[in-house]
């Protein structure tokens, strides 16, 4: 029988930013695989910036185009860091426009400061103290994420759902 195909969902780590692409995690895994033994062919398809929702667009995609028996998905990191990537502008991220990369860098870097942190924590502390105990979560949700909570959950549920349903194992 043909070896099962194993494709790699993620954002960066899985991309493998800032590594040579023999390094990345997916093409370990491969190498892995095949020092024990075991016939697989791994796939990475994973993007720099990519949320869990992205990922789903991507499964879309690549569903059709090629079969695979196996999805691993991981998507952590630009589901939960805000700004990372994209300015919020007060939309969710699927109606959210992303900012030129020098905006992006100049969000990135300011950010990055102390004062500038402080300053959000700050304006989320006040927020929160006019606010009953569950808007003060959600308001802390909505500047510290960039996807819901709740989003995120259905985002990867939609992958376990979509594996279930195409006969492909999820991990």
């Amino acid at each position: 029988p043909d070896a099962p195909v194993v494709v790699a969902f993620g954002a960066s780590p899985t991309f493998g930013y800032g590594v040579e692409a023999a390094d990345a995690w997916p093409a370990r895994l491969a190498r892995g695989l095949s020092a024990e033994g075991k016939a697989a062919r791994v796939v990475n398809v994973g993007q720099i910036g990519y949320s869990s929702w992205q990922g789903l667009r991507l499964w879309d995609r690549i569903a059709h185009e090629a079969p695979f028996q196996v999805a691993i998905v991981s998507y952590v990191v630009n589901d939960v860091e805000v700004l990372r990537f994209f300015q919020p502008d007060g939309r969710d991220e699927r109606h959210s426009v992303a900012p030129g990369a020098v905006a992006a860098a100049l969000v990135n870097g300011l950010k990055s400061l102390a004062p500038f942190e402080a300053l959000r924590r700050g304006v989320v502390r006040s927020l929160s103290r006019r606010a009953n105990p569950a808007r003060a979560r959600q308001l802390l949700s909505l500047v510290s994420t960039r996807v819901l909570a709740a989003d995120y959950e259905a985002n990867l549920r939609e992958f376990v759902y979509r594996g279930r349903r195409d006969d492909i194992r999820i991990v």
